[in-house]
């Protein structure tokens, strides 16, 4: 990992941290069983089909699996969402702001 993506990978897990101490019991017990170490990732957006440069943060375990991932825009500094399609095709599905409100929109 480059400098520049450790620092991202920093910035993603504080402010994870932050949001997880904050969010309802159920919801954060969700997020503590699917988050993963994070990393670079690319999605196509679900609507314009610009590919985005994005940071994967919670990923399916094969239990209580939703069906979108949060994500991290680093130019935009916000969480988002992903979505798998029935072609198996992943696609970005837009930002929703904080890690907590990208969870709750799920």
């Amino acid at each position: 990992m480059t400098p520049e993506e450790q620092q991202i990978a920093e910035r993603i897990q504080s402010l994870v941290a932050v949001d997880l101490r904050q969010m309802p019991p159920q919801l954060r017990a969700w997020a503590e069983q699917h988050l993963v170490e994070p990393r670079p990732t690319t999605r196509v957006h679900i609507t314009d089909e610009l590919t985005l440069p994005l940071w994967l943060v919670t990923d399916h375990t094969g239990v209580n699996d939703a069906a979108c991932r949060v994500v991290y825009q680093p130019d935009e500094d916000v969480f988002g969402l992903d979505t798998c399609l029935p072609d198996g095709t992943k696609r970005f599905m837009g930002l929703y702001g904080s890690f907590a409100e990208s969870v709750e929109n799920m």
